[in-house]
């Protein structure tokens, strides 16, 4: 065996004698914070030239006058760290003065007292006082220590503070030279990387500027890496912190008379106070071969060292790949389940192959809501009732868990008053922060929320309180808990806390996890934990994580955990398939949290998800449990079809690979798979759900069917066939696109071949870093020349060979206090004749559009996507994956008209512009006929409404009040009605009765009329109660499904509403976006005026009958209200390539539609008479200018 080199130190100087350095007589410093011992060491005599430290891999060279780091040499890759002349440096220090004002302390600007020979490596020490940039001194004395550790070295600093002020900052070690990363030839192409969501990258080179980001928080895993990519060549640079505590990853641009360089350190942040002494963390620094990826492998290896690493089979947690949610109790009041139910509702999981289940909102005050009072809430039940539903869950084979938190409190609460105060979370200046999470009114959901604060689990009063209320649900059966909110406050300054404000609520959750996780193994050896986070400590004590984003990167360095991604709609098939495609819990949860899978909209879902579950289960060793390969390990015939997308997986067990295809598109692809590399023809099994497996040989086709999932199981290599035969080739792909084909639609050539272009267009890999959900690796982007900039993309002109066009965009259509809004896309004709255009959707997550090309089938067309907003922000416009669709035929056949009017059921009131209908059982608006352009606004008079409105029930304390106490309108019965001329009066005489049963003395009354061309409606609530009214929803226009008599023309109808003095559309027939994922309503939208509305009015508009409906707010009184549309039963969360609202065969023969409504927050007081404000619908010819006329012609009027 080699003999393993030592490191080397050696003194280098210029001059004959060396100059030797005074040094105090050694002394020991016992810091009071942690028990640290502060040494300083004996001198060694040093020259003028640079001391050197060699450990055989690299050469450290230190300035022997100040200690900086002169240069560092890595000598396997050739790479000299040198910093400009006068820049090199050690250490930095911020002290905070009680006036919060700051003093900077530069390690290069110190006399370094000390330097000695320790452990192989090197002390250095700067016994002060030290001086800072103004002159000023102060009683300081610093430490480093310089390690080699095998192949790498490891810097730590140590400081006793006898100043008046407070440490706030400590950076070391400083590591300049960085613009000269790589050899000359690999000159700029250096970068760091940080790992974030996902690589967090920025190119090294000047201009640097400065960046830092936090860990933990913002940072996953706690490393960086700098790299070149020519090179090949990288530095691990990484603090190895065995304490939890805040600190930033550094690098910064410095210059001098000489020059620039960039520089990287570690930041700690511990506001040291008087008289206490700091411990900094390791950091430890190390070259390599390869690039950023090959960092985690080393970071791993520490990592599991140190802490450990929970294993996925003693998790039945990570063992299971979807889990049903729901919140039982909602925190404004509403009630979805109790205990009592635990059984029929863990029954409708397990008979969908769903066999662990988590409750959630199962404490006092219900979901976010009453913390930390984590006991039962009696509305649901008690600790026997829960402990009798859990029993008949494991009979089952159910698995059960629990939803808590460590941080979050009630503000409200008398709990917090009295006590719980005193243990917040605090920023420096003594306050704290607000924050809560509503969900069971839409006052709650547009963030008036019962206020929560966070409190810090390291004070031993509180996490007592907790262990001892979360123990005790592991003694009445819970099989594990779920961790919400680990977002610690990065510093906490709270004057009682034992620990450091970095340090404090860090540590105080991991000692807290390590405690309640050991307690309840005692009780039950199988207990398990998840939690909300992006933090890698966590995975000492479970991997599955909630979600899809936090933890993605950390997969690549620690495959044992896994990321969660939400179920929530009812035709969110292509969420499923993603959860399976890439390895993810699928956290399944109706209607937003609030129903089980038994659920009658998730009908179709649910049993597929049954379906694909059986599948994967049954290759779980290699798609759950196995080793993610990506694209790697399998030879396809050709590249994939449009909306076609693989992974592939290994299993550690049998090395077994399955390659897992998914079609995002609505038509049948089908892809050929010549080989899994090194098996040329073996044999597979493919499995489709609902469908009998069946075995193939080796090449094979395989059809996938639209918007669904195919797995491809290898089952054994082919005779003579082994692991390390060459791969076959694959089919090469034709080099001219097929006829009519859109050439280049989705930029993945990374340029903008196939199209002409304005300068300001470009194909873009998120050089901005803020756009998300493009296909593919690129995308057209109008910002190459900055925000202002204007310009047209054309495509090439194509034959049309479907019904329209259907492509992703992402971007703004207008601007905060924009006079008009601006880009578009659009599909024309070869003699630029606009057939369909579409505007971006104000944001920037790619969303699909359709460009209707109906009746141009067959034409030659193309494509324009203009941005033509001049402005320096809220402008720029992006396009992708630009292709024909061909849409069913059904939507092209006329739609099936209404019933007749019957007048045993309905009440009609009419005249030569309109007809409306209303039930005789409810007063539900379950018509308006627009008899000019023949159209009817309610497509689906099942979902009629007309009000609602609250009375919220005061609680004993505030977080207890119940704002959900609902009065349904169409829960009626209707009392009387009144026909004179042209005007329908209703009457629902007291009591009234809420959603939950409960009588109230409250009455309304409400009007129809018809105005000459508009209808006038109006609504007023006698309240005799002792309640107040909250909020009123009024008129419910329900069951709109848009303007048209095809389905084709319901889906082109939008929705355009006054933004500044503009206007925003948005395509609501077609892609319905959710506002809110929480709450027992269906996906919603609300825009409040004057804030998102610049005047009380919408349009839908449909531009191919040039047919528009006007609904306005006639308020005299100007007040505050909101313009919503909740559509039901939900949508496709996952967009599809017709939108994301459910299909009529995928219905089952309930309804879907749209309920608009304006809602006024009334607060109107108990025993008085509140009057809604009049609300105005007119039908008109053209577009939304001729509804800002109407609107403002009234306005001027009144």
């Amino acid at each position: 065996m080699a003999k393993t080199q030592e490191p080397i130190l050696r003194r280098e100087t210029k001059m004959a004698d060396p100059i030797p350095r005074a040094l105090p007589s050694p002394s020991l410093l016992a810091a009071i914070a942690g028990g640290l011992l502060l040494c300083f060491f004996p001198a060694v005599a040093v020259g003028q030239g640079p001391v050197v430290l060699d450990t055989g891999q690299l050469r450290l060279e230190i300035d022997p006058g100040n200690g900086a780091i002169a240069r560092i040499v890595d000598k396997q890759g050739q790479i000299c760290l040198a910093p400009v002349g006068g820049l090199a440096d050690s250490f930095r220090l911020i002290l905070r003065a009680a006036d919060k004002k700051n003093k900077v302390i530069l390690g290069r600007s110190q006399k370094l007292t000390a330097l000695s020979k320790a452990s192989g490596g090197l002390d250095l020490a700067w016994d002060g006082p030290l001086l800072d940039t103004e002159g000023g001194t102060h009683s300081l004395r610093v430490r480093t220590e310089i390690r080699p550790a095998g192949p790498s070295l490891e810097f730590r600093l140590f400081l006793q503070n006898d100043t008046a002020h407070h440490v706030a900052e400590a950076w070391y070690p400083l590591v300049g030279g960085l613009t000269g990363f790589g050899r000359l030839e690999a000159e700029g192409e250096t970068f760091v990387m940080l790992p974030t969501a996902s690589p967090t990258i920025k190119r090294l080179a000047l201009p640097f500027g400065e960046g830092a980001l936090q860990y933990p928080g913002q940072m996953n895993m706690s490393y960086s890496s700098i790299y070149n990519t020519k090179a090949n060549r990288a530095m691990y640079f990484a603090s190895h912190d065995t304490v939890a505590r805040l600190k930033y990853y550094r690098f910064f641009e410095e210059s001098s008379p000489v020059g620039k360089d960039v520089f990287a350190c570690i930041q700690h942040v511990p506001f040291t106070p008087p008289g206490k002494a700091f411990e900094g963390s390791p950091v430890v620094l190390r070259f390599h071969d390869g690039t950023w990826e090959a960092a985690g492998p080393i970071y791993r290896e520490w990592f599991t060292k140190t802490f450990g690493l929970m294993d996925p089979s003693r998790s039945w947690i990570r063992r299971q790949s979807f889990i049903q949610d729901t919140m039982f109790l909602l925190p404004e009041g509403t009630l979805n389940c109790t205990f009592q139910d635990i059984p029929r509702w863990a029954k409708d999981a397990r008979d969908h192959g769903v066999t662990a289940v988590l409750i959630s909102g199962w404490h006092r005050g219900g979901h976010d809501n009453g913390y930390p009072h984590y006991e039962p809430d009696p509305r649901l039940g008690t600790y026997d009732d829960l402990r009798r539903g859990l029993e008949a869950c494991h009979k089952m084979g159910v698995r059960v868990y629990f939803f808590v938190n460590y941080q979050p409190v009630m503000i409200e609460s008398d709990w917090f008053k009295k006590e719980l105060n005193r243990y917040v979370e605090m920023r420096e200046d003594g306050g704290y922060g607000a924050c809560g999470w509503g969900m069971g009114t839409l006052w709650a959901r547009m963030g008036n929320a019962k206020p929560m604060t966070s409190v810090d689990p390291s004070f031993p009063e509180y996490r007592d309180a907790l262990l001892r209320q979360f123990l005790k649900l592991v003694e009445v059966g819970a099989d594990g808990l779920h961790v919400d909110k680990m977002w610690p406050s990065p510093l906490n300054f709270n004057p009682r806390c034992e620990f450091g404000p970095d340090t404090s609520t860090w540590e105080g959750a991991i000692r807290l996890t390590r405690t309640l996780f050991d307690e309840a193994r005692r009780i039950n050896p199988n207990f398990a934990m998840s939690f909300e986070c992006n933090w890698d400590r966590m995975l000492e004590f479970g991997n599955a994580i909630w979600w899809v984003g936090n933890m993605s990167l950390v997969r690549s360095v620690f495959p044992e955990m896994i990321e969660t991604r939400a179920i929530t709609s009812p035709y969110d098939y292509l969420g499923v398939n993603r959860a399976v495609q890439f390895s993810q819990v699928g956290l399944v949860g109706p209607l937003n949290y609030c129903r089980s899978v038994g659920w009658e909209p998730w009908k179709g879902l649910a049993e597929y998800l049954r379906e694909v579950k059986r599948i994967q289960d049954a290759l779980s060793e290699a798609v759950f449990f196995g080793e993610v390969l990506g694209h790697a390990q399998i030879e396809l015939g050709h590249e994939p079809r449009s909306g076609v997308e693989y992974n592939v997986f290994r299993s550690l067990k049998t090395v077994k690979r399955v390659c897992i295809l998914t079609n995002s598109g609505m038509e049948e692809r089908s892809q050929a798979i010549q080989a899994f590399a090194g098996n040329t023809g073996g044999s597979v099994r493919i499995h489709v759900p609902l469908a009998s497996p069946r075995d193939a040989a080796l090449p094979v086709e395989v059809t996938v069917p639209g918007e669904r999932i195919v797995f491809v199981e290898e089952l054994s290599a082919a005779p003579g066939g082994s692991a390390l035969e060459t791969p076959p080739e694959t089919v090469d792909l034709p080099t001219t696109p097929a006829a009519g084909a859109i050439v280049n639609g989705g930029f993945e050539s990374g340029d903008l071949t196939g199209w002409t272009a304005d300068p300001n267009w470009c194909a873009d890999r998120n050089t901005c870093g803020e756009y998300r959900g493009w296909e593919g690796s690129s995308f057209a982007w109008s910002g190459g020349r900055g925000e202002a900039a204007t310009g047209r993309l054309k495509s090439k002109p194509f034959v049309l060979e479907g019904d329209g066009v259907r492509l992703l965009i992402a971007g703004w259509n207008t601007g905060p206090g924009a006079n008009r809004s601006w880009n578009h896309v659009a599909l024309k004709g070869a003699d630029g004749t606009e057939i369909d255009r579409r505007t971006p959707l104000n944001s920037l997550t790619f969303a699909p559009v359709l460009l209707d090309g109906s009746g141009h089938k067959g034409e030659i067309v193309y494509v324009e996507a203009v941005d033509d907003a001049d402005q320096n922000g809220f402008s720029m416009f992006s396009i992708d994956d630009v292709r024909m669709i061909s849409l069913p035929p059904s939507q092209a056949r006329p739609l099936e008209p209404l019933p007749r009017f019957d007048d045993r059921k309905s009440v009609k009131l009419e005249n030569d512009h309109y007809r409306v209908e209303v039930s005789r059982a409810s007063g539900a608006i379950t018509r308006i006929l627009d008899k000019a352009g023949a159209l009817e606004l309610i497509r689906e008079p099942r979902l009629a409404g007309n009000f609602k409105f609250t009375l919220p029930l005061p609680g004993k304390e505030p977080w207890e009040t119940i704002e959900a106490n609902y009065i349904l309108g169409e829960g009626q019965p209707l009392s009387s009605f009144d026909v004179h001329g042209r005007k329908l009066t209703l009457l629902w005489r007291a009591p009234l009765t809420s959603r939950t049963g409960e009588k109230y003395d409250v009455a309304a009354v409400m009007g129809i009329e018809l105005e000459g061309e508009a209808v006038r409606l109006t609504l007023r609530i006698e309240n005799k109660t002792p309640h107040q009214i909250g909020e009123v929803f009024f008129p419910i226009l329900g069951g709109v499904t848009g303007l048209g008599n095809t389905h084709r023309e319901l889906k082109s109808t939008g929705l355009v509403r006054p933004v500044g003095t503009g206007v925003a559309s948005s395509d609501v027939f077609f892609l319905f976006a959710n506002f809110s994922g929480l709450g027992d309503q269906g996906a919603e939208q609300f825009y409040l005026y004057p804030q998102d509305l610049a005047e009380p009015w919408m349009e839908l508009h449909n531009p191919g009958l040039h047919r528009s409906v006007y609904l306005a707010s006639h308020d005299r009184a100007d007040r505050s209200k909101v313009l919503h549309l909740e559509m039901l039963p939900g949508n496709a969360e996952t967009p599809r390539l017709d939108g994301n609202w459910p299909r009529p065969d995928e219905l089952n023969g309930l309804p879907a539609g749209v309920l608009i409504a304006f809602v006024e927050f009334a607060n109107c007081p108990p025993g008085e008479t509140f009057e809604a404000a009049p609300v105005v619908l007119q039908v008109h010819d053209g577009d939304w200018q001729e509804g800002q006329r109407i609107y403002r012609k009234w306005k001027t009027s009144r």
